[in-house]
């Protein structure tokens, strides 16, 4: 058989734990451990871990994930529970990677996108490229290109949908309460001013 594509772990930020496929447990992972056939959990939601294959396609696992890598040469992941944030290279049109949740199967030639398992759906947001999704509840399947989004659910009563992203909001105003304290003021010579707010990154979104 051919030689399984292990995932080299480059990332880890609070608590994991790696499960291997005969049931070896490690409550912690070094940077540069290889990761094949088994299943990876990140315990809480501001922990996280980032794998890449050897092609440097990557994902991370955020949000109280559990993931199962199969110990295959082609990509194929299982997503129980939790997000995962991918960037993947071009994969052979044979070989695309795989990725399975309750909800829906994904097939992924070469983009970044981002999927969500929820209690009882799947929400796909692609970035780049396009990935194929199909619903297990019907069959239905459709492909998700770039800046658009699919959610789907086990109610065979819904319809897979795609639809554009909202775009990011850039700018807002608003009148803000007399008792602010938080922030960067910035007055102006009519007696007023602005209070400039910054951004918060959040890592765990990788």
């Amino acid at each position: 058989e051919a030689e399984p594509d292990a995932a080299q772990v480059t990332e880890v930020v609070g608590a994991v734990r790696w499960t291997s496929g005969d049931g070896e447990v490690a409550d912690s992972l070094a940077i540069g451990a290889l990761l094949s056939g088994g299943t990876l959990e990140v315990l809480g939601p501001e922990s996280w871990c980032t794998l890449r294959f050897r092609d440097t396609s990557t994902v991370t696992l955020s949000c109280s994930g559990r993931l199962t890598i199969s110990k295959l040469a082609q990509k194929e992941l299982h997503l129980q529970v939790g997000a995962l944030s991918a960037v993947v290279c071009p994969q052979p049109a044979d070989r695309p990677m795989l990725i399975h949740t309750p909800e829906a199967d994904l097939q992924v030639l070469g983009t970044a996108f981002r999927v969500e398992v929820g209690s009882s759906s799947t929400a796909l947001r692609v970035s780049e490229g396009r990935v194929r999704v199909t619903r297990l509840a019907d069959g239905s399947s459709a492909e998700v290109p770039s800046g658009h989004r699919a959610i789907a659910s086990l109610d065979p009563r819904g319809t897979l949908q795609v639809v554009p992203r909202s775009a990011p909001t850039t700018e807002w105003r608003g009148r803000l309460p007399d008792g602010t304290i938080h922030g960067t003021w910035v007055p102006s010579a009519g007696g007023g001013g602005r209070l400039l707010a910054t951004p918060l990154l959040l890592h765990r979104d990788g």
